[in-house]
């Protein structure tokens, strides 16, 4: 049980972690999505379902239906806006910290939670790392990913709740909504939940954890079979899972790339070499806590070893921390069978079953839910999600668990302690350094100037530095073009626009790069736009050579680029010509 002063402590620590968050939104205001790349989707569908249009049926979709359900639900109730989806996101984003920090204090305590507590806001919640934005917690380029999250979290904190069968309840309804997002998140949610159930005991509850994760999935069905039929429901049900067998859409060079299977043995060395690297720097540090005693060393020490370590971070990540995440696969196994083993030992105690339970399931989510980028992990892209358990969990160990060992043997793990936490300092410092130049200035000395740009107005306001410019003068003039009534078709990624203006694309597609016309077909999609053609057409320039073709109508997308050629005339180009300059640029096109 926590004593009062710890709780008073971690009081102080809460509403310090509050004001941080509080701080890190001022200072990204609206800089959060990118105006072109698929953050528009995220909004353009939820506002497709406030006017009665259903997912699949008038809306293509490959992901779990529980996401837009719930954007749309706060769309209709709020009102439009990138404002209502801010709000109702920052407040998943305090939940997401207590959920975490809660987690981590019972298993690790104090010290550890508050870490892991600042690494999530000043890493992942609010960080920018590219010219693309949305992998962040305001504005993720899928909520699925960070609502999965949340979910998976609240599922676990429930079973952790000793005996009560109502929480149980609860935890199998939160699994189901998780089953109803992203099939990464889903995989991981359920392994570390059903491991849970059977790591501590549970008594008669895992019936009503089954009862749980069935009614959110009837109920989904119920909804998706009264849309759609209930013919086309459980395909619609199944999300991402449908395509998981699709091995085109595995093969293109960007997934591989994000899996790490374009170089598996390079990637391999390069986690073993991280993983060597971590392990021989914080073996040094308890080898030297193990040999030492005193309140003169555990002062000095702690003093130096902050600093030292610090220093050696951020000597290593110069020019490399973007691998600063390959190793926790390796680390994450470890502490894994250290907390089987500690399970197993904590048997014959009362409450040990429960806490060794609790951080075993967690470890399990962390490990699975990196599966996507397993042998190239990173806290940047995908990892923003992917990797935050997996870095919470690891700095629980070090920071908390390993310094608590020591202090028990009389050693002086305060030492550790300080030394571990002057390291994270420094990683915090170096990712809110590369967030601020992408937020706020030019990266390097040798980069032009860019300037800022609100696209969007009112509650729509996006402050965009990159293409920013280009897309306000393109909004300006498709707004004088457009009747109330007209359809917009934005090649091959732009669905912003659709949604800046209100305006409906002639198609349910919303996007048409590379994987999309692998999933539903060139020639379908072509189809739809021949019986229901655009009145306008804006192309925007996007490279794709990540996914092996770099230009639209090039490389890929040829008939309906054809088509479009054929039937459209060029009117106004804003920036460079699209898909012909590696400039960035949009053209508008109308009806010849």
């Amino acid at each position: 049980m926590v004593d009062t002063g710890e709780e008073q402590a971690w009081r102080r620590v809460r509403w310090c972690l509050w004001g941080l968050a509080a701080i890190l939104a001022a200072w990204s205001w609206r800089r959060w999505p990118d105006v072109q790349v698929d953050f528009g989707r995220e909004l353009y569908v939820p506002w497709r379902l406030t006017l009665g249009d259903a997912l699949h049926r008038d809306v293509a979709w490959f992901n779990g239906p529980l996401s837009a359900w719930w954007n749309a639900l706060w769309f209709k109730l709020v009102g439009t806006s990138l404002t209502t989806l801010i709000a109702v996101n920052l407040a998943l984003l305090i939940l997401t910290l207590e959920l975490f920090t809660d987690s981590i204090r019972r298993w690790a305590g104090n010290a550890a939670a508050a870490a892991g507590g600042a690494l999530f806001l000043c890493i992942f919640a609010f960080g920018r790392y590219a010219s693309i934005g949305n992998y962040n917690f305001v504005t993720p380029y899928s909520h699925e990913l960070t609502h999965g999250l949340i979910l998976s979290l609240g599922a676990l904190r429930l079973l952790s709740r000793g005996q009560s069968r109502l929480s149980t309840l609860w935890a199998g309804v939160l699994l189901g909504l998780v089953l109803l997002t992203k099939a990464e998140v889903a995989l991981a949610a359920s392994a570390a939940t059903i491991a849970r159930l059977f790591a501590a005991p549970v008594g008669g509850r895992r019936i009503l954890f089954g009862v749980g994760i069935a009614i959110p999935i009837a109920l989904a069905f119920g909804i998706l079979s009264y849309t759609l039929g209930a013919q086309d429901a459980p395909i619609a049900l199944l999300g991402g899972w449908a395509h998981l067998g699709n091995a085109s859409i595995r093969d293109l060079p960007f997934y591989r790339a994000i899996l790490g299977s374009d170089d598996p043995w390079g990637n391999l060395t390069n986690m073993v070499r991280w993983a060597v690297g971590y392990l021989t720097v914080y073996g040094i540090l308890v080898a030297i806590c193990m040999r030492g005693s005193g309140s003169a060393l555990r002062t000095l020490a702690a003093r130096a070893g902050g600093v030292c370590l610090g220093l050696v971070i951020m000597g290593q990540a110069e020019g490399q921390w973007r691998h600063l995440a390959s190793p926790f696969p390796i680390l994450l196994l470890v502490v894994l069978a250290f907390q089987v083993r500690a399970l197993l030992r904590a048997r014959g105690h009362p409450d040990e079953p429960t806490r060794a339970a609790d951080a075993l399931a967690l470890c399990i989510f962390a490990f699975l839910l990196m599966g996507k980028m397993i042998l190239n992990p990173q806290l940047r892209h995908y990892g923003f999600v992917l990797a935050l358990p997996a870095t919470v969990v690891l700095t629980a160990v070090a920071v908390g668990c390993i310094p608590r060992w020591l202090i028990a043997r009389g050693r002086p793990g305060e030492f550790l302690r300080a030394a571990t936490l002057g390291g994270l300092a420094m990683i915090m410092l170096i990712h809110l350094g590369e967030s601020h130049a992408w937020y706020h200035r030019r990266l390097f000395k040798s980069w032009p100037a860019t300037a800022e740009h609100e696209v969007g107005t009112e509650g729509d306001v996006i402050r965009a530095r990159w293409r920013g410019a280009e897309m306000a003068e393109a909004l300006a003039d498709l707004r004088q073009r457009l009747g109330p009534e007209d359809t917009l078709l934005v090649l091959p990624e732009g669905v912003m626009l659709n949604y800046l203006l209100r305006r409906r694309s002639p198609t349910r597609h919303v996007n048409f790069m590379p994987p999309e016309l692998l999933i539903w077909g060139e020639a379908t999609i072509l189809a739809e736009l021949k019986q229901s053609p655009p009145d306008v057409v804006a192309i925007v320039h996007k490279d794709t050579s990540e996914y092996g073709a770099a230009r639209f109508g090039w490389d890929y997308g040829q008939k309906i680029w054809n088509w479009v050629d054929d039937s459209y005339e060029r009117k106004a180009v804003y920036g460079a010509i699209p898909l012909v300059s590696s400039r960035f640029g949009i053209a508008i096109m109308e009806r010849k």
